[in-house]
């Protein structure tokens, strides 16, 4: 995890990890509620598919906005971008 301020910008936090990644088509649906790709159910059979939504959620509800980036095989980063605070 990194965290950081630009100064154009609020603080911005990087999470990333090494682990299965999401192939680039499935990406656009990662934060819909429920949703699991394929992979993840072989990787992880008890994930109710409900955490990236609360993510989504809670990020919208306080102005963050929130990327991803990944690649199967070499893991996923998200970066939280914070409103730029007075």
């Amino acid at each position: 995890m990194q965290c950081w301020r630009e100064p154009s910008d609020g603080p911005i936090v990087t999470v990333e990890d090494e682990g299965i990644g999401i192939p680039a088509e499935k990406l656009p649906r990662i934060f819909d509620d429920y949703y699991r790709t394929e992979e993840a159910v072989r990787h992880n059979r008890d994930s109710t598919g409900l955490g990236l939504a609360i993510v989504r959620h809670v990020a919208t509800s306080h102005g963050i906005r929130v990327q991803v980036e990944s690649a199967p095989g070499c893991g996923t980063r998200f970066t939280l971008r914070f409103p730029h605070g007075e």
